[in-house]
């Protein structure tokens, strides 16, 4: 190999390794399915509550989810751990104070959540500052 090819060479070497190394840092994280909301904003879901939920249609993005007390209906955008819930539609059915207090947590939640990661199956939806505003579980 002559001089002139060395120094070309090392170079793209290690570009493609550094871009190869950035790449297989990014995990690809699939959302579909059902999903129930273990702890929000780091409280634990209350065990009377028997449904606070959130699934995700990735043919669809779209995602619906159970608060506990009434139902949410709306789409979602994610692009490698960004993730963006829109407001979505909800009915609004009156519970108890424990029910609606979950659901004002969880939908206040769901509102700020920018990012996802998958931390050994189970997902964290994490604000703009990368704080665990969401824990959930397959179901």
């Amino acid at each position: 190999m002559n001089k002139k090819a060395k120094y070309i060479y090392l170079p793209v070497t290690a570009l493609l390794l550094g871009m190869t190394s950035c790449r297989s840092s990014i995990e690809a994280i699939d959302l579909n399915g059902d999903w129930r909301v273990s702890t929000i904003n780091g409280e634990t879901v209350p065990k009377t509550l028997e449904e606070v939920t959130l699934s995700f249609d990735n043919s669809s993005n779209s995602y619906h989810g159970v608060t506990g007390v009434n139902i949410i209906n709306g789409t979602y955008q994610l692009h490698n751990n960004s993730l963006t819930l829109g407001e979505g539609a909800m009915t609004r059915k009156m519970g108890d104070p424990v029910s609606n207090d979950v659901e004002m947590k969880y939908v206040n939640a769901i509102h700020a959540v920018k990012s996802v990661k998958n931390n050994k199956g189970k997902l964290e939806l994490q604000d703009e500052n990368g704080k665990n505003i969401m824990t959930l579980y397959r179901q």
